[in-house]
């Protein structure tokens, strides 16, 4: 049985194949894994030899038992579009968890797709598999002439939201820090508005062995994480990274 999948989940299982290189045994899973998967596209068992972009985007929603709202799993990137197309997912201003399709050579038939982690003012940063034949991310201007289209798969309404008015408050982006947290306090680790201890900016409490994520967004010690649906930051003194 499937379920309606949020961004952030798909995002989550992304960040954990970052690095996946052609011919590894992650790349060997993410193919194994779209082929066993039924019903088969088109009946075309994917080799490992093949572009990967679109067996990469179906590979996480599978891995995430969401393929509902991919609405099907592909492994050609013009063949998931005009399915998307069909079925009114197309959109024009790009969130995170939405699908990139990209026409490098402007021939009107789209040859790459990957999946919005975070979009920055106009800066859109791309998780894609098959970039240099790997798993990566790429920073792109929305504007960019190779962008051929937006697709929004249908994810759960209550998929946690990033405040990026927050954004403002940080001083430094590192993609490397980016990822799942787990407070490691004894008690609890306040989540602030602002990079600053007193007695008024404080928005929640992340408890000892609670979760949170970061995009990657940070000033000295604090990092601006969502929690629970709120953003804010929160100190990485008490922050483990690397959560299942």
């Amino acid at each position: 049985m499937t379920k309606t999948m949020r961004a952030d989940d798909v995002i989550k299982i992304s960040a954990s194949y970052h690095g996946a290189s052609e011919g590894g045994a992650k790349h060997k899973e993410i193919i194994d894994t779209y082929n066993a998967h039924r019903p088969l596209a088109r009946s075309y068992k994917v080799t490992y030899k093949d572009p990967w972009c679109m067996t990469y985007i179906s590979f996480l929603f599978i891995k995430g038992n969401g393929v509902d709202a991919l609405g099907k799993t592909e492994c050609g990137c013009q063949e998931y579009l005009d399915y998307a197309r069909k079925n009114n997912m197309v959109v024009s201003n790009p969130l995170k968890g939405d699908l990139v399709f990209y026409d490098w050579g402007n021939d009107g038939i789209v040859d790459h797709v990957g999946l919005v982690t975070l979009v920055s003012g106009k800066n859109l940063f791309i998780d894609e598999g098959n970039k240099s034949d790997m798993v990566a991310t790429r920073v792109i201007s929305v504007d960019n002439a190779s962008i051929k289209a937006f697709v929004r798969p249908k994810y759960n309404s209550q998929s946690t939201t990033y405040d990026m008015s927050k954004v403002a408050f940080a001083e430094s982006f590192d993609r490397n820090i980016a990822g799942e947290y787990e407070c490691t306090a004894s008690d609890f680790v306040a989540l602030r508005y602002n990079a600053y201890v007193n007695d008024t900016n404080k928005i929640d409490e992340i408890k000892h062995g609670e979760h949170c994520h970061c995009y990657g967004y940070y000033t000295r010690d604090w990092y601006l994480v969502v929690y629970k649906g709120k953003t804010g930051f929160a100190n990485k003194m008490w922050l483990k990274k690397g959560v299942k």
